[in-house]
């Protein structure tokens, strides 16, 4: 090879990597085309070896030294009023700027309509894309298309075949109504849900698991986030009674009812906080299950670096923490 001169195809056959890869690194177009970290540094230390274009290789990776890692937020709340889910996760984010050199870009899409944003000039431009929110059209989009989504990271959800970084919350509410039962306080619960998302009834049945061996009694309903005070009158026959448990993931819920006059001191009550700002938005006498997603956040950081590097990181599950209020004696 010494006798000849080096072309393309040296770099390329020596890389493992095809011509026109070669070609986008060595002119510095690697980001518009979804070529991965790993593959630049890869196709670059090769041409440098092979004293092919050495001036291009060598600019591929001083790039690589500087670049920031790019990541698309996409979610239905960017706007949401009272999404304290979104401002956990964007603190978190916030941080990741800081302290790893990355750049977060937030866009908003409609539940059920995640094939619309999810384009190839979308990745194009990002090393990673999370996505939160996913309802069961979009869950069953992406599980179709997982092959073409590897730079796709759940948050909080889980589609099969799709990287992903989520809670154990079925297993956590599960626990939580098992040690409810076993303390020999209370013997009928009441378990409320705002809406039939995928998480909501991942950890509503985790909840109603651990009910099922102690034979507790039982009633499960659906709130109307339009007369959410209605719903509750409805409901008095219930909510009166000591030696009762009420069971929901919409925290504004648990409020209402903690602040109505007749509600009797001392009964317990389990708040199931889906968006995990306990200390802000949840009063002490509740008991809640935060999920953690300040951590889901950096763990999907993480994630997309290895992305970045080429590299093909497993799903990760962070683990819940039971946070023990007044009124409920575990």
């Amino acid at each position: 090879m010494k006798n000849r001169k080096i072309i393309m195809d040296d770099v390329a056959e020596r890389s493992g990597s095809s011509k026109t890869t070669v070609s986008y690194v060595l002119s510095g177009k690697p980001a518009n085309f979804q070529i991965s970290e790993g593959t630049v540094r890869r196709v670059a230390e090769t041409a440098l070896e092979l004293g092919y274009r050495p001036c291009e290789a060598q600019a591929a990776l001083d790039a690589l030294e500087f670049r920031r890692l790019s990541i698309l937020v996409l979610t239905p709340w960017l706007y949401a009023q009272h999404s304290d889910f979104m401002a956990q996760l964007h603190r978190a984010f916030r941080d990741a700027e800081e302290r790893e050199s990355a750049e977060f870009v937030y866009m908003q899409y409609h539940a059920g309509q995640i094939g619309k944003v999810l384009r190839p000039m979308v990745f194009a431009r990002y090393d990673a894309v999370f996505v939160s929110g996913t309802s069961d059209e979009d869950n069953a989009y992406l599980e179709r298309n997982r092959r073409k989504l590897g730079k796709v990271i759940l948050l909080n959800r889980r589609a099969e075949g799709i990287l992903s970084v989520s809670g154990n919350d079925r297993e956590a509410s599960r626990k939580l109504a098992e040690r409810i039962c076993a303390s020999g306080n209370y013997s009928r619960y009441l378990v409320v849900t705002d809406r039939d998302s995928w998480c909501s009834r991942d950890r509503r049945d985790g909840f109603l698991q651990g009910l099922e061996k102690f034979g507790a009694e039982v009633r499960v309903t659906e709130l109307s986030r339009q007369d959410m005070a209605a719903d509750f009158r409805e409901m008095d026959g219930w909510l009166g009674e000591r030696g009762m448990v009420f069971f929901t993931q919409y925290y504004p819920a648990a409020m209402y009812l903690t602040k109505q006059r007749n509600a009797p001191k001392g009964r317990g009550l389990a708040c199931y906080d889906e968006d995990g700002l306990i200390c802000r938005f949840l009063p002490k006498q509740l008991t809640a299950v935060n999920p953690c997603h300040e951590e889901m956040a950096r763990r999907a950081v993480e994630l997309a670096h290895r992305l970045q590097e080429g590299e093909s990181p497993q799903s990760v599950t962070v683990k819940a923490k039971l946070i023990r209020g007044e009124t409920v004696s575990l």
